[in-house]
């Protein structure tokens, strides 16, 4: 007996059994192959349209939709207690969209479902005893959008059995450290006057491998469906008091603007929690309750109202020293923007720099100037943005600081302008086309376009194909690019220089706009190893 449908909230057409198309196939685990029973599989409708609807497959994995008019679909499954999984996706949140027409191939599909994988962890002591409400911190390392990159994943405290666990882990390479405070000393690091040393102690930020240094901390490899059993040994060390004087006439705001952190693998930030209080009638604060070490340390400055304007440095952290509040900015970054292909949209445009530690904001005005308050930003590298997807920055010139590929150096004080040249929706082209594989269309290809020049990175634009082998690229700057088509290249560095050159003989080479409407034909390439 096939199940019914658990949701019905759809379209009117679907009611009509003699209407439409159906949808139909087999969900299996992606190592085994093996059917999978009581997956909850949704077919989402990506149209103005809208509605979806949901079934549960039977034993032999098979789920069926029926009367399913034409369009494009999202096609999703999900374990019980795990999150749903695109049609063959990828951890970028690319999938194959399900296209559904006549002589389409919607009927008898494949879905392999990837199982999730999971953490239990145990934190001890110096005496293999377990420590409650330590802080244990999870990052992931992964090719995200073409770059290899470490980010933070969860964040969670141990319970009282000194125990953790973290599911619904995608497989990929981790990192995990653990810090905090043995229960007795939770007291005295909130009583700067205390000195009893032999209490008045830490658990520095320790990372799996049994080390207190970030780089040489032990990879965690997560398989599809493993379950890992890990432990963190804590081993305590003096706790350090520093002073550091108010910034903020409110000194409650001006603790709330700091920030403190250690730095992890692949350069990765770990946010450390420490415990603030007043002397000097609330002219100075105490950071107490850390270890000493290399901190990076972000302050507010002087009357400063924002929490993202604190100043960041790097400083050493030993016990009893005193904190230089950061001195006032002397650094102002100005700029213009100019408008290529039509003139400046409607809607209120803003531009942001954007650095590891914060974000600074500027308003663009009528004339397309813009200009950032002082005391936003500090030397450093940052990222620039605009609050839109509408608009794309052709190109960008730098005076006064340096340009790093998709990026620009601030200097620590001067003046620097900013001359960006801004593209609009008519100034942009859109690509339509087939990924093909011996004369056939192929789903699942990965879509790479590659400016001419491989030093701008930041034109490369990605798609997957659709289970008919369509795609659609958008946001195209005019100029000359080749279109390749990967088999699997989720996971391919394509931004790291040279990676994607053995490719290159195989796309199309095309020059934007172009000049005929015909859809592109890409041949599909095996993804070469490494």
């Amino acid at each position: 007996m096939r199940v019914t449908a658990l949701c019905l909230v759809f379209f009117l057409p679907l009611a009509a059994a003699d209407q439409g198309f159906q949808v139909s196939g087999t969900v299996v685990d992606h190592l085994t192959n093996q059917p999978l029973n009581h997956v909850l599989v949704n077919l989402l409708r990506s149209s103005k349209e809208g509605g979806s609807v949901s079934v549960l497959t039977e034993s032999d994995g098979h789920f069926l939709f029926t009367a399913v008019p034409a369009g494009r679909y999202r096609l999703t499954a999900q374990r019980r207690g795990e999150t749903p999984q695109g049609f063959h996706s990828d951890s970028n949140g690319y999938a194959t969209a399900l296209i559904v027409g006549p002589g389409l191939p919607t009927e008898n599909l494949m879905f392999p479902l990837k199982a999730n994988a999971s953490i239990n962890g145990l934190v001890v002591d110096d005496q293999g005893e377990p420590v409650s409400g330590a802080q244990v911190q999870l990052f992931m390392q992964s090719v995200i959008n073409g770059e290899l990159q470490t980010i933070q994943s969860r964040g969670m405290n141990t319970n009282a059995a000194g125990e953790f666990h973290i599911g619904r882990l995608r497989p990929a390479t981790y990192f995990l450290s653990a810090y905090g405070r043995p229960w007795y000393a939770n007291f005295v690091a909130r009583q700067p006057g205390v000195t009893n040393k032999e209490i008045d102690v830490v658990y520095p930020v320790t990372w799996y491998g049994n080390t207190t240094n970030g780089e040489s901390a032990s990879p965690i490899v997560l398989t599809e469906g493993s379950s890992l059993n890990i432990q963190i040994a804590l081993h305590a060390v003096p706790g350090i008091h520093v002073e550091i004087p108010t910034t903020h006439s409110n000194p409650q705001l001006s603790v709330a603007g700091i920030n403190l952190s250690v730095r992890g693998p692949g350069g990765v930030r770990v946010p450390i929690f420490g415990m603030f209080s007043f002397l000097n009638d609330a002219k100075v604060q105490v950071l107490s309750g850390i270890a000493a070490g290399r901190y990076e340390i972000s302050i507010p400055p002087d009357g400063a109202d924002r929490m993202n304007t604190s100043k960041s440095e790097t400083l050493d952290l030993v016990d009893g020293m005193t904190v230089p509040a950061p001195a006032p900015s002397h650094l102002s970054v100005s700029g213009q923007i100019t408008f290529a292909g039509g003139s400046r949209p409607e809607e209120d445009l803003e531009v942001f720099l954007q650095h590891t530690r914060n974000t600074a904001m500027a308003e663009v005005s009528e004339d397309g100037t813009f200009s950032f308050p002082a005391d936003q930003l500090t030397a450093g590298s940052y990222e620039v943005r605009l609050n839109t997807r509408d608009l794309i920055i052709e190109s960008m010139t730098v005076k006064g600081g340096k340009r790093l590929g998709e990026k620009i150096e601030l200097p620590g004080s001067g003046s620097v302008t900013l001359s960006l040249v801004v593209a609009t929706a008519d100034h942009l082209s859109e690509l339509k086309g087939y990924a093909i594989r011996n004369d056939s269309a192929f789903p699942g290809a990965t879509l790479l376009l590659l400016p001419q020049d491989a030093g701008e990175s930041r034109l490369i634009r990605r798609d997957q194909s659709d289970s008919d082998g369509s795609f659609t690229i958008r946001g195209v700057l005019p100029g000359k690019y080749t279109l390749v088509a990967i088999e699997d290249g989720s996971n391919l560095l394509y931004k790291t220089p040279g990676v994607m050159k053995p490719y290159l003989a195989g796309g199309v080479a095309i020059t934007v706009p172009l000049a005929t409407a015909d859809p592109l034909k890409v041949p599909v390439q095996a993804l070469l190893p490494n």
